[in-house]
């Protein structure tokens, strides 16, 4: 559903039972995503912090925190997994805007275990690359939706 097409009567200014409910439904989807995004925000962000570790203790100190990055790595893609799920969910109700289908976060096995196996600067910049764009990904999404979740609020109140 468009935010344009949603069915307002221009004498009473009331939204259809129907609409009303699928804006409903669809803020409940939102504030649903924004806590699993806040949470796969907090977990590249310690990710990030775990990647410079990483580059800057080189091999003393890189297979421990290579291995914290991967764990807040795989936390992060969990969340990632439940947001692509409520993505969809969300698509569904919004039939037209247009929301991006794919938030899944798609970190190579082979640079994971590149990442271990060769643990050297080109391989950790590599992936320190990778997390810094999938945390702004995050955000740009996280921001979008607050966006679409205050216009349906606006729209809910005509």
């Amino acid at each position: 559903m468009d935010l344009e097409q949603i069915q307002v009567d221009p004498y009473t200014k009331d939204m259809s039972e129907a609409n009303l409910q699928q804006v409903r439904t669809s803020l409940g989807i939102i504030d649903q995503l924004l806590p699993i995004l806040d949470d796969a925000e907090h977990n590249l962000k310690s990710a990030r912090n775990w990647g410079f570790a990483d580059i800057f203790f080189g091999d003393g100190g890189g297979l421990i925190s290579g291995m914290f990055k991967h764990m807040k790595l795989n936390s992060a893609k969990n969340n990632m997994d439940q947001v692509q799920y409520l993505m969809g969910q969300l698509q569904g109700e919004l039939q037209k805007i247009i929301v991006p289908a794919d938030y899944r976060m798609n970190l190579n096995g082979f640079v994971t275990f590149a990442d271990f196996f060769w643990d050297g600067a080109i391989v950790d910049v590599y992936m320190q690359y990778k997390i810094m764009t999938s945390l702004k990904e995050v955000q740009k999404l996280q921001e979008k939706l607050r966006l679409l979740r205050e216009k349906l609020i606006d729209f809910s109140k005509l």
